[in-house]
């Protein structure tokens, strides 16, 4: 019998830590791989090495790079990838951005019971497809923020490009497939938009006919999301939807994927931009901090109606006032 090596040994340790704990190894080889039950049985017992391209795929799948898979000085790491947009050129990293959102829950389709847990300390992108100013001034900000010297002009000079709004609609169609949802948002996330405004309508990069626009769609999108509070369906997705408000501060946005067979855990960095990771390690931890976020939030949906209707009412009239 043919000794396994040892480079194989630790190449396929690394693919069984980043598959979901559920999962058969060979079935899920079986599954990617444009081979039968036996070469992916050799290839498991170290008889037949792995092919660069059967690499690239199993990299691919589980989101790792090839230098993670086949270095076995790695093996103790934990695997992250990052999608980061490139400030030189950020219209088009935006778009590159929003096709590997869309690549992340497409992989999720041939699942079941999918599931999106996250808290959010700014409003979800998926929140604001429905709103197209506020979409507008978001990615504008986002613009002016990583790349000053863009000349990107003021909020009425900047249009959003056909690509963008074409990978908006496949990403929220993407989102539709999703079967349920469950968001901690930070009281104050409505405010700071309304901040936003108010800070650019004083740097006259937005004029007041705007800055009255975009306090009407925050209005109406506050009440949006407050009917989706009553009624447990979202808007946007047509789905079940559970919506809390956090008591205490967190830093950054944590989103967490889930179905019967697979997991993603995405921590959100500089506005859109993330890293993420299926790492079984990594997706546990993801889920202990949202479970920690949930003791420390109030349930909006379907209950606690005298908070819910109060907490709206405030947040209508505090941006009535920041944004008069």
């Amino acid at each position: 019998m043919k000794k396994e090596h040892p480079i194989v040994a630790d190449f396929i340790k690394i693919i069984k830590e980043s598959m979901p704990d559920n999962q058969n190894l060979a079935f899920f080889l079986m599954d990617i791989l444009p081979i039968g039950r036996e070469a992916v049985y050799r290839r498991i017992r170290g008889e037949v090495p792995f092919t660069m391209p059967e690499m690239a795929i199993i990299a691919d799948r589980l989101n790792l790079s090839i230098d993670n898979l086949i270095d076995n000085k790695n093996i103790n790491k934990i695997p992250f990838n990052l999608d980061l947009i490139n400030d030189s050129f950020p219209l088009n990293g935006f778009v590159e951005i929003l096709e590997r959102k869309k690549f992340h829950l497409e992989s999720f389709q041939k699942n079941k019971n999918i599931s999106l847990k996250a808290a959010f300390n700014s409003i979800p992108y998926s929140f604001l497809l429905e709103y197209s100013t506020i979409t507008k001034f978001q990615i504008y900000k986002y613009i002016h923020q990583v790349s000053p010297s863009s000349n990107i002009g003021t909020l009425s000079d900047y249009k959003i490009s056909n690509e963008i709004n074409t990978m908006q609609r496949e990403w929220l169609k993407a989102m539709r497939k999703l079967d349920s949802f469950q968001y901690i948002l930070d009281k104050r996330l409505f405010i700071y938009v309304a901040e936003d405004i108010a800070q650019f309508y004083r740097m006259k990069l937005i004029s007041a006919e705007e800055k009255e626009l975009l306090k009407d769609e925050i209005l109406i999108f506050l009440s949006d999301l407050e009917e989706m509070a009553v009624t447990g369906i979202s808007k946007m997705t047509g789905k079940q939807i559970e919506i809390f408000l956090s008591h205490i501060h967190f830093d950054t946005s944590y989103i967490y994927y889930e179905s019967e067979d697979m997991e993603i855990a995405h921590f959100r960095l500089f506005t859109i931009n993330g890293i993420h990771s299926n790492n079984n390690k990594i997706c546990e931890k993801q889920k202990k901090i949202l479970e920690s976020l949930l003791h420390n939030s109030t349930r909006i949906t379907l209950s606690n109606a005298l908070f819910r209707k109060q907490f709206f009412k405030d947040q209508h009239k505090e941006i009535s006032k920041i944004l008069k």
